[in-house]
């Protein structure tokens, strides 16, 4: 969750830095700040924030004199955000499982993660009640899981919020939060370039909202987070700008 606020903070560092509302100075030693206290977080959220800057970057230099580095961020941050991606669904091998894999070449043998383990749980879970879900709060998943350094953990949440949404409200829920997201997508894509506040402002947003409920929402339950509600709210500020403008 530390990495998740920080990925959000990241935008919104970005977006001052933008419009000069902080110095050059401090504007940097708060991004830097930032990535530094992300990175002690150990967290699969990282590949987010990476995503989040490349994109940044992406839509910001990208018809620019600087274009190649535009798209070399953008690159280098979806790679990284598949790498981080990938090390939440596989592990070295443990006694939590017989699934194993050995790797060619390197001859290293892996097997699931816990959470691709408590994904197939929680699949399990949606079965049983797939209309209308077990209830809030319920469950998604009951795993015994003992880590490298042998530290015993009891798992129950599903460590992915469209898994935990469809645990908890079923089938409808989910393609209601489904529809959801589709039209915030729509209040913000495609990138714009930086052409005015509102254009700066929204693409801000939007890059926060794909790195820090899109991307880390697959490895992380984070519906009820408070903080992307209000970043949800913000976003859905910019859809429809000729009815607002009308009303």
């Amino acid at each position: 969750m530390a990495c998740n606020y920080l990925s959000v903070s990241l935008m919104l560092a970005l977006i001052a830095d933008q419009f000069g509302w902080l110095k050059k100075l401090p504007s940097r030693m708060l991004q830097v700040g930032i990535w530094l206290a992300a990175f002690f977080t150990f967290s699969p959220g990282l590949g987010g924030m990476f995503l989040g800057q490349g994109i940044w970057n992406w839509a910001k230099y990208r018809k620019t004199e600087k274009r190649r580095f535009a798209f070399g961020s953008i690159l280098v941050g979806a790679f990284l955000a598949i790498v981080f991606f990938a090390a939440t669904v596989v592990h070295p091998d443990t006694a939590n499982t017989d699934l194993d894999w050995r790797l060619p070449v390197v001859n290293y043998t892996i097997e699931p993660a816990a959470r691709s383990l408590i994904w197939q749980q929680a699949i399990e879970t949606i079965a049983q009640h797939p209309i209308v879900g077990s209830g809030l709060n319920a469950e998604a998943a009951s795993l015994m899981y003992t880590t490298l350094s042998d530290e015993p953990h009891y798992l129950t949440d599903a460590h992915n919020t469209f898994l935990s949404v469809a645990v908890q409200t079923g089938m409808i829920g989910l393609a209601a939060f489904t529809l959801l997201l589709i039209f915030l997508l729509k209040c913000f894509l495609p990138f714009e370039l930086f052409e005015n506040p509102q254009s700066i402002v929204k693409i801000g947003l939007g890059i926060a909202f794909i790195s820090g409920f899109l991307y880390q929402g697959l490895a992380g339950s984070f519906e009820d987070a408070r903080h992307l509600w209000i970043l949800i709210g913000l976003l859905a500020g910019f859809g429809e700008p000729e009815q607002i403008s009308e009303k």
